[in-house]
């Protein structure tokens, strides 16, 4: 299968542009302008205006713009970003019989989805209470998105894991996948994904796809489930 780097690059955007900030799109880089300096980053495509970066953004280089490596000495490399897809004929998931997925339809169900993807990521009460209402608001924000379609994994009638697709051209993007700290080694992420999927119905030719920091749990967990690098993205910043 041809991969179109292009493509998952384009959906990847399409999800940040959507829940992290605004984006600017010029013929060398693509910028997402968030509230939260985290999210601040730059798509560097060409190293034509490389010397005149903003100073609190990261950047982020895929492999096929080698040049645009060439960074002043002043940012320092802080890590890789794995593309992945999953191939047309993957092994079949191992799923949890005893979850059941559905699909976020009104503004309850998203404050449902909302919850776990928060506490998912963030286990401490000060963390959650930071990211949930701008997480949330975002999350408002695309209920009614065609191209979005937000999942919640129910164990015993409550709320456990969900995950979020993202459907762009010939490209179906995975984001959010998120368990409960106490119902994790549960197979949840895994069933909750593989609904969404199914759902999404893969046209032939289309890429199912995800990003994941290179060598952290989350790699080795999704090429387990079968996904395989497709390509990376370098993430520098600048020292201070």
């Amino acid at each position: 299968m041809h991969i179109d780097t292009h493509c998952l690059l384009d959906n990847h955007l399409y999800f940040l542009s959507h829940h992290r900030g605004i984006l600017d799109s010029y013929p060398d880089a693509d910028l997402i302008h968030s509230e939260k300096e985290f999210f601040n980053i730059i798509f560097l495509h060409s190293p034509e205006n490389i010397y005149s970066l903003p100073d609190s953004y990261k950047i982020y280089i895929p492999d096929e713009c080698v040049d645009c490596k060439k960074l002043p000495e002043s940012y320092s490399q802080m890590g890789t970003l794995s593309y992945m897809i999953l191939p047309e004929h993957q092994v079949a998931w191992k799923i949890n019989l005893d979850i059941s997925c559905k699909k976020v339809e009104t503004t309850e169900d998203m404050e449902e989805f909302s919850r776990v993807q928060v506490r998912g990521f963030n286990e401490s009460d000060t963390e959650y209470n930071e990211w949930h209402p701008w997480i949330q608001g975002y999350n408002m924000k695309n209920i009614q998105d065609p191209a979005q379609s937000f999942w919640i994994a129910y164990r015993e009638n409550q709320p456990v894991g969900v995950c979020l697709t993202v459907r762009t051209k010939n490209c179906i993007g995975i984001y959010a996948v998120a368990t409960l700290a106490e119902e994790r080694n549960k197979g949840i992420s895994t069933s909750v994904m593989a609904s969404a999927i199914q759902q999404a119905g893969r046209q032939a030719g289309e890429h199912v796809s995800l990003q994941v920091f290179s060598n952290a749990y989350a790699h080795n967990f999704y090429r387990n489930l079968g996904f395989v690098d497709a390509f990376e993205c370098a993430i520098f910043s600048k020292v201070k």
